[in-house]
């Protein structure tokens, strides 16, 4: 089957582990892909029990990646809700597949929706970039082009979807705890732009 030979490409049936995505693609991008396919009305998955193996393989990989950037990115914010959704779907993920095709593929739509809620609430904290193209991480230069996913006016500080914090007059600060001065002139409410 077509599907079975595209899942087992590249993933195999080697023990869960630490799977790094593809080149050139983000983890949240790969995990929505997975995700699509499973919650897609009109496509018919798993067809087979090795399938469905497969695919909650991909499931437990994302989560897994997805955790560990949680926790790498923001140790202190993978709290709260996001430790609720980890909890609850880590409790799904180690759970076998059940050998009945239709339960199974009951099984992969919890995981698959139990994944998209981690992401969308990570994409949500700042934790994660979900946008399509995907912002830069907070390691690359361009940091400061990220996506803005909060601002507040009254402190004067913005949180971008990279977990950058940019400070109007004082600089930024980085999920790994680096801070340094403005990286970009920042315009000031009477309209002069403060120097870089």
């Amino acid at each position: 089957m077509i599907l079975t030979r595209l899942l087992r490409t590249g993933f195999g049936h080697r023990a869960p582990g630490k799977v790094p995505p593809l080149p050139g693609r983000s983890v949240a991008t790969a995990a929505m892909e997975t995700i699509a396919l499973v919650l897609d009305e009109t496509v018919v998955v798993p067809a087979t029990g090795q399938d469905a193996r497969d695919l909650m393989f991909r499931l437990r990989v994302h989560h897994r990646q997805l955790c560990e950037g949680a926790c790498v990115a923001a140790p202190g914010l993978a709290s709260g809700r996001v430790t609720d959704i980890l909890r609850t779907s880590g409790e799904l993920m180690s759970s076998p597949v059940p050998d009945d095709l239709s339960k199974a593929r009951d099984h992969l739509r919890s995981a698959a929706s139990a994944v998209k809620d981690l992401l969308v609430t990570m994409g949500a904290g700042g934790l994660m970039c979900v946008h399509q193209p995907e912002g830069p991480p907070a390691a690359a230069p361009d940091f400061h082009t990220a996506h803005q996913v909060l601002r507040c006016l009254a402190t004067g500080y913005s949180r971008l979807c990279n977990g950058v914090v940019l400070f109007e007059d004082t600089g930024y600060l980085k999920p790994n705890g680096e801070f340094g001065p403005p990286s970009r002139p920042l315009p000031r409410v009477d309209g002069e732009v403060l120097p870089a």
